[in-house]
């Protein structure tokens, strides 16, 4: 009946925005991309990230989002996911489980400096035919993890050659 078909996409719609609260709420950067390639899901954390609105980037394509991560069009992990065939920027670090990929860099996103340590990870969005539907793409920011790493590199490299280069007579006692 109309009423029960009225009742079903009210349902839907509350459903829908619930998913997108979710969405919004995780504090990773998530970009969905639909098989066209145009973004479907634009979440806080990607705003905070790149510096544009949802409602900026919704149903843009991949020549308006890809240059904010790649400083000019081209493919990100999300549309290589949707198709194969597509060559991402960055082949050679592209690892593949499964049926996701991933890749980490420096990145200047947005034309941001300093640049950036993210990490990526895309995946289908499978319908229940096993069909792709859309692409996930959540593009975490290791930026500071990067740069204590390259400091306790850094140190630890002073005090080898240090240790190697003394005259005097170096141990350790527990």
């Amino acid at each position: 009946s109309i009423l029960h078909g009225r009742l079903e996409k009210i349902r839907l719609l509350a459903s829908n925005k619930n998913l997108n609260a979710i969405i919004d709420s995780i504090p990773e950067s998530i970009l969905i991309i639909d098989t066209q390639h145009r973004i479907i899901g634009w979440n806080k954390a990607m705003e905070s990230l790149t510096g544009r609105s949802s409602e900026e980037m919704m149903n843009t394509g991949k020549e308006t989002y890809s240059p904010l991560f790649q400083g000019k069009p081209g493919n990100l992990l999300a549309n290589v996911v949707i198709n194969p065939d597509l060559h991402h920027p960055h082949a050679n670090l592209v690892k593949q489980h499964g049926r996701a990929l991933m890749v980490e860099g420096w990145i200047h996103v947005s034309g941001k400096i300093p640049g950036k340590y993210l990490s990526s990870v895309a995946a289908p969005v499978l319908q229940e035919d096993g069909s792709i539907f859309a692409a996930i793409e959540t593009v975490r920011d290791n930026s500071i993890l990067k740069e204590v790493e390259e400091a306790l590199r850094t140190s630890e490299e002073k005090y080898r050659i240090l240790v190697e280069n003394t005259k005097d007579i170096i141990f350790t006692l527990n």
